[in-house]
């Protein structure tokens, strides 16, 4: 299904908008269908949530929608992010989600871009998570995964119900690195977040800076990843025209592929427009075949789309 991702509307990562702006986008995504909603404590230090918590509660739809939340990352700006996952800190933020969100549980609770050396803080909480769990607070107990390597190495120590990765048609390591493989084998369910490369994916964006506000994340990228990104729709141009498909609806169809294991794709829909846009494009063609998908891989494989560092190297290993 497709799902809202609510960092830009929440924040000023994608520019800025007032909260009454984005109570109404997100009334309309309801409107349209939408009924998957991904927040975080941190997306404007609480605001994403409440501005949520607010449009749920006046439409009275809570046990309509899934409402996933994250903890652990804390409000920062830039590429340092710093974090929290003591069980001090999970615990005070847990109550104030659930009042942000105005909400008496959660049906996805994420430990948010952890890395390994949180490992032994998340060890100490992680059974306070899972008593919350059977309390009925807590439906799915995940994690928010920098890069599939990470999410392998969280699967690795603890058993999850949820994973959330970037996954599009220029970042496929989370079948490279065969997690997806082993979600579906275990029934791990995947959120595919990023599904158009923070909108590049779908052609409308150049590589000048100039289009971005200063707190816009995308314009603190560096130039040169910015250039790759901003031509990457390009290479796939010969499958749009064979099968009269935009750059943002073969986007969406190659996640959509891999369900029911990635079995929501959330993007970040900042304006009626995009709502329209994206909903047509996930829920309006036609599906792709395998043909096309190998087609896709095999281009993949063969580009450059990230500058050296960006992506994390070799793949984790998994244990059985």
């Amino acid at each position: 299904m497709l799902g809202s991702g609510l960092w830009g509307l929440g924040s000023d990562s994608y520019g800025e908008f007032s909260k009454e702006y984005a109570k109404n986008v997100i009334k309309y995504q309801i409107e349209k269908g939408i009924s998957f909603f991904d927040t975080s404590d941190s997306y404007g230090d609480g605001r994403s949530e409440i501005i949520l918590g607010e449009v749920v509660s006046e439409l009275n739809i809570r046990k309509d929608v899934s409402i996933a939340t994250k903890v652990g990352l804390l409000p920062h700006r830039g590429f340092f992010m710093p974090s929290d996952f003591s069980l001090k800190h999970i615990q005070k933020k847990f109550q104030e989600s659930l009042t942000n969100l105005k909400t008496s549980y959660l049906d996805i609770y994420q430990l948010h871009s952890p890395s390994k050396n949180d490992l032994d803080s998340i060890k100490e909480s992680m059974p306070w998570l899972i008593k919350k769990k059977e309390e009925g607070l807590i439906k799915n107990i995940g994690i928010s995964a920098r890069s599939p390597n990470d999410a392998i190495f969280f699967l690795n120590n603890f058993s999850l119900d949820v994973i959330q990765c970037n996954f599009n048609l220029i970042d496929q390591r989370l079948i490279e690195t065969g997690l997806l493989d082993y979600c579906k084998k275990n029934s791990i369910k995947i959120i595919a977040r990023t599904p158009l490369a923070f909108g590049f994916l779908t052609g409308k964006l150049t590589s000048s800076k100039e289009q971005f506000t200063k707190n816009d994340h995308r314009y603190k990228w560096p130039q040169e990843q910015l250039d790759l990104w901003a031509s990457a729709h390009l290479e796939f141009k010969s499958i749009n025209e064979k099968l009269d498909l935009s750059p943002l609806a073969l986007a969406h169809q190659f996640i959509k592929f891999f369900k029911p294991t990635v079995f929501t794709t959330i993007c970040g829909m900042h304006s009626f427009n995009e709502v329209d846009e994206n909903i047509g494009s996930y829920y309006h063609c036609d599906e792709l075949l395998n043909k096309t998908i190998f087609e896709i891989q095999k281009i993949y494989s063969s580009k450059k789309f990230f500058i050296d560092g960006i992506k994390s190297k070799g793949p984790q290993k998994l244990s059985n």
